[in-house]
């Protein structure tokens, strides 16, 4: 029941009939491997969809691009991505939306591709609320020492010298600190 006491009815499963010319543009290697790999591939069989990925490595001229890019509905597009201006999508009349695996979009929109009406999404917010807790991390670590305490490489594990809290004449107070 909903909380207004209505019935819930169970999700429909759709069933795919037109299957979506769906292109990556990330080059061979370290980003289509990153971003292509077995959640997403398992996400896309489910929903009956083939990605074809990018065979060419960079860079590419904005005619490959075009060439690539021909009769496709769908992008997945990530850092390197080149602008999506009218030399790119000039031979494209199909492009109906494009995911950006990635930050910001200032790089890959235009007024190209607004003007056509496409849909452009983005993974922003959440990449910002991963980039903002590693940054408060790596502050944290920078601000305890860590780096310090740990001896990264050190064969010996540090040592912890007491600090003495009272001076006396012969013997000021002394800070604790790791050896």
């Amino acid at each position: 029941m909903t909380a207004d006491g209505r019935r819930r009815l169970p999700p429909q499963r759709r069933t795919v009939t037109h299957r979506p010319d769906i292109f990556f543009m990330a080059p061979p290697g370290h980003l289509q491997n990153w971003f292509w790999h077995g959640p997403s591939r398992q996400r896309a069989a489910e929903l009956s969809y083939e990605v074809r990925l990018n065979p060419r490595d960079l860079p590419l001229s904005s005619q490959d691009w075009a060439e690539l890019i021909e009769g496709v509905e769908a992008l997945l597009t990530t850092w390197g991505s080149p602008r999506l201006d009218e030399a790119i999508m000039a031979r494209n009349t199909t492009l109906q939306i494009v995911g950006h695996v990635g930050g910001s979009v200032a790089g890959i929109a235009s007024e190209a591709l607004f003007g056509r009406g496409i849909h452009l999404c983005t993974a922003n917010p959440i990449m910002a609320q991963a980039v903002a807790e590693w940054s408060l991390m790596m502050t944290l670590v920078g601000l305890r020492g860590l780096v310090h305490y740990a001896q990264v490489g050190a064969s010996a594990p540090p040592r912890w010298r007491p600090c003495s809290t009272s001076s006396t004449a012969t013997s000021p107070a002394s800070p604790c600190r790791w050896k």
